[in-house]
């Protein structure tokens, strides 16, 4: 059975009023220090915990925040809701969190289950259009912060980061090198895949460099769907053939280096090969991967602020976070890259 405010009067000898008034504020000028530390300590030794949501119905909030996201399965969504975490810890918040493992049908239930909780605020990273209807409901109710991706027929606020700037960072890094054959590896359904091809688009195009729809592949976020590219950018004549390819992910290009390296090409003499996402994976490769780091944590951080923001206010505003190029040796060697950071140092 669950200790009640009673439970801990008589364990303290104090009334119910004095103990609800220490657990409510431990900090309260209008009791006696020696009394509060009965009531806390009694409320220890009784193992107390408050009803967040009986409190909730007092206070008007329950201080729990809900948070929807595709997976935890890679670390660029698990630095993110561990960012979301350490903010929620600051403001005394509980994260009730859910997955819903690209399905549509879960992420609507999900969000309706979280308003059914009566969460004060919920951090979504939408990803299907068919949910749309149910968040603009919600929104009405709830208040929303969509993270890494944004519906903008929505009115809730969004964090995300520069994806299209990072993907021309990316493709210009590797025209700098002196390739003028580029290959692609995205993903063209998905919404950051849209703005990393825009993006590596508007780098060819800015230095005229003619667009080749033979030099793009669908691949994807994974290590398989890279690999595989590569098999079939390697189908090409040597003539047509690409000397570096700008990946949509890590993970793609994780696939990619193995491919080529499977087939003889030397990385990056050969092929130079740049990813997106700066995993911690990225780092620690045979061959370390020239990356654009996304600021991943850190979105986390600031959706919660923002979140806070809103329930208290009412308002908040969108951001979007900038992005930055890592570079290491798979674009290019290392006695390149010390002699580039000779000149920047020199």
């Amino acid at each position: 059975m669950a200790t009640t405010l009673r439970d801990i009067a008589k364990e303290a000898g104090v009334s119910i009023c004095t103990v609800s008034r220490v657990l409510n504020n431990p900090k309260a000028i209008q009791v006696r220090d020696e009394t509060r530390r009965r009531v806390l300590g009694a409320a220890q030794r009784l193992s107390y915990r408050p009803n967040i949501m009986a409190r909730g119905l007092v206070k008007k909030r329950t201080n729990l925040i809900g948070v929807v996201v595709p997976s935890l399965t890679n670390s660029f969504l698990s630095e993110t809701v561990q960012g979301i975490q350490d903010i929620a810890e600051e403001l005394s918040c509980s994260v009730l969190l859910y997955t819903h493992r690209y399905n549509p049908a879960k992420e609507a239930e999900y969000l309706q289950v979280l308003r059914d909780k009566g969460v004060d605020g919920i951090i979504w990273m939408p990803m299907f259009e068919s949910n749309i209807p149910l968040a603009l409901e919600l929104e009405k109710e709830i208040p929303i912060v969509q993270i890494h991706t944004a519906f903008k027929s929505l009115t809730s606020p969004y964090v995300t980061a520069e994806h299209e700037k990072g993907a021309y960072l990316a493709t210009e890094h590797l025209i700098k090198l002196g390739h003028h054959r580029v290959a692609h590896f995205g993903l063209s359904d998905d919404i950051h895949g849209k703005l990393r091809h825009l993006g590596y688009m508007r780098a060819l195009t800015e230095y005229q460099i003619p667009y080749d729809p033979q030099l793009v592949f669908e691949a994807g976020y994974d290590w398989h769907n890279g690999y595989a590219a590569a098999q079939e950018l390697l189908k090409l004549p040597a003539d047509l053939r690409p000397t570096a390819v700008f990946c949509c992910g890590d993970m793609t290009a994780w696939g990619a280096v193995e491919s080529f390296k499977k087939a003889g090409l030397a990385v990056p003499e050969e092929m130079a090969v740049v990813g997106f996402d700066d995993l911690a994976i990225a780092a620690w490769m045979e061959v370390p991967l020239t990356t654009i780091a996304l600021p991943k944590a850190d979105t986390g951080r600031v959706a919660m602020a923002k979140l806070d923001e809103k329930i208290r206010t009412g308002e908040t505003e969108s951001v979007c976070l900038d992005v930055r190029l890592v570079i290491r040796e798979s674009s290019q060697s290392s006695r390149v890259s010390n002699m580039l950071s000779q000149v920047q140092t020199g």
